[in-house]
């Protein structure tokens, strides 16, 4: 279970089963340059047991703007070695 504020919570899923984190939604660096969750696990145990754990995720301020192409280009190779800027 994943606690804190609501905005954050909607970011971050978190597999019940498996415990595995993962990006649900786009997280902008200019919204969120760190993300502080608590995580909170339960076993099914009689009594169950739980714990908590403190999550600190940074957020770095990569290239998060989609391309754009002007003019109507319908199809582009470019190689995955061409140098920055170029493309055959």
């Amino acid at each position: 279970m994943i606690s804190g504020p609501r905005p954050l919570q909607e970011l971050i899923h978190l597999d019940s089963v498996t415990g595995e984190m993962v990006v649900a939604n786009r997280i902008d660096f200019e919204s969120f340059a760190w993300l502080n969750l608590t995580i909170r696990a339960t076993d099914s145990g009689v009594p169950p047991r739980a714990s908590r754990a403190e999550v600190f995720i940074q957020i770095i301020d990569e290239n998060d703007n989609n391309p754009y192409f002007i003019g109507d280009i319908t199809n582009i190779t470019v190689r995955e070695d061409a140098p920055v800027g170029k493309f055959q």
